[in-house]
């Protein structure tokens, strides 16, 4: 009986070469994409290479931020902040000291 190989027809990569791979080259073609998008746009409308460069910006951002989002599991990362958001609000509030007597701005201190 014939052995089965590990892995697929590419060799020796692992499953996560193979996402890193597909991330990159998803990443040239969004850009390579966009900048033909801007070309065709800048030779229709004779506006060379103003739409060519935008088209390139916006695909390197726009293909950049997937491909961090791909390689964070398909979950947008919070690069370590959070939104602010009636439930952050209210959490944060509830982490302060707890007022005391007379601390309070709408009570008036005893005599």
């Amino acid at each position: 009986m014939a052995r089965k190989p590990k892995y697929s027809m590419f060799g020796n990569l692992r499953p996560q070469d193979l996402k890193a791979l597909g991330i990159g080259i998803e990443l040239s073609v969004v850009i390579g994409g966009f900048a033909y998008g801007g070309y065709w746009l800048d030779q229709r409308w004779g506006t060379e290479p103003l739409l060519l460069l935008i088209g390139v910006l916006i695909g390197t951002f726009g293909g950049g931020w997937h491909a961090i989002k791909m390689a964070n599991g398909g979950k947008v990362p919070d690069f370590g902040f959070k939104p602010k958001t009636k439930s952050n609000e209210h959490s944060a509030a509830s982490e302060e000291d707890p007022p005391t007597d007379g601390d309070t701005p709408d009570e008036k201190p005893k005599p």
